[in-house]
């Protein structure tokens, strides 16, 4: 039986033998119950995230300044992977500086040159 099971056959109890206020009670804590177990679920979410993150970032290796993954040639943002612990792929764009293609970060909007063709 659930937790949130219990407390609605407390709260049906309560409220057959007639006290009123006990059985607010119980239906209001039924609430935070229910409360509680969403935050619950929502943190475990995010800590399946945050682990499939990880994984990720365990994969990558560092040359050049840039991060990539065994057989992709698209950098992830060395910002990203270093401080925000994200494997955040740059994306290219039409910019040119020094000879260089600029790739921009969607996540932190950093601009980097690389030299990728």
């Amino acid at each position: 039986m659930s937790i949130i099971s219990n407390a609605k056959e407390l709260a049906e109890l309560i409220k057959k033998v007639g006290d009123i206020e006990l059985y607010r009670r119980i239906v209001e804590l039924e609430g935070e119950i229910i409360e509680l177990t969403r935050n619950n679920r929502e943190l475990e979410e995010q800590l399946q995230k945050i682990k499939k993150q990880s994984n990720a970032i365990e994969k990558l290796t560092r040359k050049n300044s840039f991060y990539f993954l065994d057989n992709d040639n698209d950098p992830y943002c060395p910002y990203c992977v270093e401080v925000e612990q994200l494997a955040v792929h740059l994306h290219k764009t039409t910019k040119i500086s020094g000879g260089r293609r600029m790739w921009a970060c969607p996540s932190c909007k950093t601009e980097f040159a690389y030299w990728s063709e």
